[in-house]
């Protein structure tokens, strides 16, 4: 009896004839596996490849004869209407709804050829603008309508920078770089003087004597008076240009505190004694000395040009700063003077010398010493004095008769100065 628990092993597989489980025809006809089977050298071969049935079914393009040599057509497929897919194609630019030909024109770029229903084309067709677009078809709009060309701009901001910056250099003329009138600088007064502008007292001269008044309106005449309870002073009328500094040398004659006698009543004075006295400021001192050592000469012509010559040096004709012109006040003793030297002998030969002080440079200083020695020559002939008889010459501030090292000094370097060059 056998026993049921026992399972008999299956018996070794015979591969040679098992078959892959696929159903075949019902036709029971010759199968085609043998055209799939691995073991191709086994299988046998078709005497052609049938490709009908394996290449893609694509029809050539009949008008592009080229496409011929890229793929092999089924036999019997229907040619499709390829002008509705075919990918080679570039748009013209007019309605899609017109048909074109697309076998007969080479439209270069490609672009699909798609009829979108009329009412899905007019949606499409009526997007709204970008704002990008928007913004440009505003500008072009503004272009043409005639707006604000950008010159116009450039333009306004060049003025505009360029008024303000007449603004800006404006105001710093005007509060900084304008000139406020003319100044006069006044020297050799008596100390602690009160000078008076146009009748209006200005202010009191320093310790020596000086005094600087600022702001005077320019171009205009004004008159200063120098006051001062013991001297009477000169009084000038004085014009300057705007930024202009005019100095005013005082000519000033002591009155009160001692008994002084004028000028012209003094005969009686030693001549000699007389220069010793003289300081700074007192011109009108120094003249009348001169005066009497002229009237101290002996009468014509037995006097020397030497005796004249050291009579006239006494006299002095202090110029205004920078200028040469000679003071009025000066005329007289300068008429007196050329009297004197007519009286000397046709071969009389005098130098009229120009000197300044060290203030200003050598050569403007020259200069100036030139222009008033000249100044004092030209006078002396208007009033009668022969042209040969007189030289003029300019000595700066090279020959100082004292150092200058203080304003008295100065105040005597500055000064006409006569010398005998031929008797």
């Amino acid at each position: 009896m056998s026993d049921s628990k026992k399972v008999p092993s299956l018996p070794p597989d015979d591969f040679s004839k098992t078959v892959p489980n696929i159903p075949t025809p019902d036709s029971g006809g010759s199968s085609d596996w043998e055209k799939t089977n691995y073991n191709a050298k086994f299988a046998p071969q078709p005497p052609v490849d049938d490709w009908g049935k394996t290449a893609a079914n694509i029809p050539p393009i009949k008008d592009e004869p080229d496409f011929n040599k890229t793929y092999m057509p089924a036999p019997g497929a229907k040619s499709p209407d390829w002008g509705v897919t075919d990918a080679n194609i570039r748009l013209p630019d007019h309605d899609f709804s017109e048909e074109q030909n697309f076998a007969k024109t080479n439209y270069g770029a490609t672009s699909p050829f798609i009829h979108l229903p009329e009412a899905e084309r007019a949606k499409y067709q009526n997007l709204p603008p970008t704002p990008t677009q928007a913004a440009e078809q505003k500008k072009e709009e503004e272009e043409k309508k005639g707006g604000v060309p950008k010159w116009f701009w450039a333009a306004a901001g060049l003025l505009s920078m360029f008024f303000f910056a007449l603004i800006v250099i404006f105001l710093v003329y005007f509060f900084f770089l304008r000139p406020t009138g003319f100044e006069i600088v006044i020297q050799s007064a008596p100390p602690r003087s009160e000078v008076w502008v146009d009748n209006t007292r200005w202010s009191v001269t320093e310790g020596d004597g000086t005094l600087r008044a600022k702001g005077l309106k320019a171009n205009e005449l004004k008159k200063i008076e120098i006051r001062h309870p013991n001297y009477t002073c000169d009084a000038r009328d004085i014009e300057g240009k705007d930024g202009e500094t005019v100095t005013i040398t005082a000519h000033c004659t002591q009155t009160g505190g001692f008994s002084q006698p004028s000028p012209s009543t003094k005969p009686n004075v030693d001549p000699n004694d007389c220069v010793k006295g003289i300081k700074m400021g007192e011109i009108e001192e120094a003249e009348g000395c001169a005066n009497s050592k002229l009237d101290a000469l002996p009468a014509a012509p037995n006097f020397t040009s030497d005796q004249l010559v050291d009579a006239l040096n006494i006299a002095i004709i202090n110029f205004d700063k920078d200028k040469y012109n000679i003071p009025s006040q000066r005329m007289k003793f300068l008429q007196r003077a050329a009297e004197f030297m007519m009286k000397l002998p046709d071969t009389t030969q005098i130098e009229v010398g120009g000197h300044t002080d060290d203030r200003n440079t050598d050569d403007y200083n020259m200069k100036l010493s030139i222009n008033r020695a000249n100044a004092v020559r030209d006078q002396l002939i208007k009033f009668g004095v022969k042209p040969g008889m007189l030289v003029a010459k300019g000595y700066g501030e090279n020959s100082p008769k004292f150092p200058n090292n203080s304003e008295e000094n100065r105040f005597f370097n500055r000064r006409i100065e006569y010398k005998v060059l031929r008797r």
